[in-house]
């Protein structure tokens, strides 16, 4: 069985908890971006930090920034067309999950609904309806932490 994780967090956790294929729509906490040419190594601006230096770029020193998309910013073009990759890659005899989410921020919120209307098996595990519940094959109502082990455990059993 193949899994891929598309998530808009930007904390890592998906990678520390051990999934491998992990597209981050909205970048990641743990890489820094230099405001005037994209990623930089962030080996030398944690140096910088315990040095307590002026955080600057070791190329061009314009100003660092996190790795993450910011209001109004558009998501990155290459972890996109990552999600969207792996998302058409869904037949309908795959099953998406969509856990925990409003599911009502665009451009990502489109890609359960582009499953759903292709006949993919979605999932949705929510604490309330969200604009894709009518769309899913299966709503859960209950809180991701909750919920997940339940169904891990269902798939598991003899």
């Amino acid at each position: 069985a193949r899994m891929g994780v598309v998530t808009m967090n930007v904390d890592g956790l998906h990678q520390d908890a051990g999934s491998s294929q992990v597209v981050e729509v909205h970048g990641s906490v743990q890489q820094v971006l230099c405001t005037t040419h994209g990623a930089i190594d962030a080996s030398q601006i944690l140096k910088d930090v315990a040095r307590m230096k002026a955080l600057r770029c070791p190329t061009c020193h314009s100003s660092p920034r996190p790795g993450v998309v910011l209001f109004t910013e558009s998501l990155p073009s290459s972890s996109w067309r990552e999600a969207r990759t792996l998302c058409r890659a869904l037949s309908p005899s795959d099953v998406m999950l969509v856990v925990g989410t409003t599911n009502s921020v665009y451009p990502a919120a489109g890609l359960p609904e582009e499953a759903a209307a292709r006949g993919v098996k979605v999932i949705e595990v929510n604490l309330e309806p969200t604009p894709l519940t009518p769309q899913v094959s299966t709503f859960i109502r209950g809180g991701a932490e909750r919920v997940l082990p339940l169904l891990v455990a269902s798939a598991l059993a003899p």
